[in-house]
């Protein structure tokens, strides 16, 4: 670094005189110094999930959404199905059974295609699309592993920034692809991608057999009111075709109300279609096929 050189001289030679001292420059060499971030990458995540009581919902919420669910066989859509929804919540509390719904549903307006039918229907028709589209909302239900070679295995790539916030960036790679964005202020979770391609037998009917190809994830958490809310999209590859599910939400600012639980049992029902045409019920806004 640049310095000056030391001056040194004795006291009876500077006593009763006027001293002018000339500073010389000069170079000197330090010790050297290592800067590290003394945050494990593991702790990031550890971090971020214990603060989800802080940056989510505490109270009952509501929240206005449009769903879009779509079928794809051979490289053409077969079916569409769009709907207006309300979900309400009474909080983003851990639940005891991660993978049982929480949420309650209620359906505005629906409209779908005409004349669904296909000798894949019974493939596709097997789950609660809704309901399975809810429960991959991670943060919510918590769906991460708690082994600790999860968090030691998890990679930090350059901090970048996600709808105006700085994140941290951590990914994995161990038989899928896990990217998670988190908030370098307040550790809130506000992105996270997942991806798997792995060939797996879903089981045989009327001849035919069923294999799960892959699935494509992604969850958005946006701040509403103070809190953080959900976006998510979820693709499945059978190898008989491909589902695709879309859902946006916008946290609604009223009051919520309670909503019959029964309503999203209705739509398991009403989502499978007979074959005969129906003309489509009240159109929802958002845009089409």
């Amino acid at each position: 670094m640049l310095s000056y050189q030391s001056f040194e001289a004795p006291v009876w030679s500077v006593v009763a005189t006027t001293l002018s001292v000339e500073l010389v420059e000069t170079t000197q060499l330090l010790q050297e110094v290592v800067v590290s971030d003394s945050l494990a990458i593991g702790e990031i995540l550890r971090i971020a999930l214990d603060r989800i009581d802080d940056n989510f919902p505490k109270e009952p919420y509501l929240m206005d959404g449009f769903y879009r669910d779509t079928k794809k066989l051979g490289g053409t859509y077969i079916s569409l199905l769009e709907a207006a929804i309300k979900i309400y919540d009474d909080d983003y509390k851990e639940p005891r059974n991660k993978f049982k719904l929480r949420e309650r549903v209620a359906l505005l307006e629906v409209r779908r295609s005409l004349g669904y039918s296909s000798r894949f229907t019974t493939y596709f028709d097997e789950d609660n699309l809704l309901e399975d589209l809810l429960l991959n909302n991670n943060v919510r239900y918590r769906q991460f592993p708690e082994e600790t070679i999860f968090f030691s295995s998890l990679k930090r790539e350059k901090n970048t920034s996600h709808n105006g916030r700085p994140v941290f960036v951590l990914t994995q790679k161990n038989g899928y692809n896990l990217k998670v964005f988190i908030d370098t202020e307040t550790y809130a979770i506000i992105h996270l991608e997942y991806q798997r391609e792995q060939s797996e037998r879903w089981g045989k009917r009327r001849g035919l057999v069923g294999k799960f190809a892959g699935i494509k994830k992604q969850l958005t958490l946006r701040n509403t009111m103070g809190k953080c809310t959900s976006i998510t999209s979820r693709s499945i590859r059978r190898s008989t075709g491909m589902i695709k599910k879309r859902m946006n939400c916008v946290r609604d600012g009223t009051s919520p109300a309670i909503i019959d639980q029964s309503d999203l049992s209705q739509y398991g029902a009403a989502h499978r279609h007979d074959g005969k045409d129906e003309k489509l019920r009240a159109a929802v806004p958002g845009p089409s096929l």
